[in-house]
């Protein structure tokens, strides 16, 4: 899914810049008469674009950094859950260590 917005955005970035070009050569030629669109009417559309995708570009980073927030709130909280199943490991493993301690005292007196 991200791989095919990556080319989708890529491709509308081919498609400003190949216009964005354009527009001298459009500039240069013979004047436009009121059938066809203005130059003026194009850079607008360009500008536009140009805007659109910029936006969409923000969209993206605060998307990209609500997640990175969200990845390290999540990695801290399994963080804090592994320091207690270690304790509670280290205490579990104590526990038989004692018992482990008594059956031994208990084989020798009996």
């Amino acid at each position: 899914m991200k791989d095919s917005i990556f080319t989708m955005n890529m491709l509308r970035c081919s498609l400003i810049i190949s216009m964005i070009c354009l527009l001298p050569s459009l500039q240069l030629s013979q004047p436009l008469d009121n059938k066809s669109v203005s130059s003026s009417h194009l850079i607008n559309v360009v500008l536009s674009l140009v805007r659109d995708l910029a936006q969409e570009v923000r969209g993206y980073k605060n998307l990209v950094s609500e997640q990175g927030k969200t990845v390290e709130d999540l990695m801290t909280k399994h963080a804090m859950e592994m320091e207690e199943v270690k304790m509670d490991l280290k205490k579990a493993l104590d526990q038989l260590d004692g018992l482990k301690s008594i059956l031994n005292n208990r084989k020798y007196v009996a």
